[in-house]
């Protein structure tokens, strides 16, 4: 009994914002493609924060920080941010946030 083989078809779009970060996108068609691209163009130029699974955990928690900054205490702020630097960020934080997984986790915590 022959077996078939799936073969996946997709079409990448892609393009480099201003900072000189180049983003790719896929689409099953190229039309699908070429919308999710102008929608990212779109997001990014309106100042809204695209997250990828190519992002830095760093960048990550920078805007994740910033976005709970007005919720918070200046005190715990920096309690937070330091223990960010010195106990996460050293581990993980040049590592793609697609790429972390609970192993990573788990050594960070492993490390503490």
């Amino acid at each position: 009994m022959a077996v078939a083989e799936k073969k996946y078809t997709y079409y990448v779009k892609t393009f480099t914002d201003s900072s000189g970060v180049r983003h790719y996108v896929r689409g099953k068609t190229l039309e699908e493609a070429i919308i999710k691209r102008e929608d990212l163009k779109r997001k990014l130029s309106a100042g809204e924060t695209v997250r990828s699974s190519s992002m830095l955990f760093r960048a990550w928690a920078d805007i994740a920080l910033d976005t709970y900054k007005p919720n918070v205490s200046p005190k715990y702020m920096t309690q937070i941010r330091s223990r960010l630097n010195n106990h996460i960020l050293p581990y993980i934080g040049q590592m793609p946030i697609g790429r972390i997984t609970p192993i990573e986790c788990q050594k960070v915590l492993n490390s503490l």
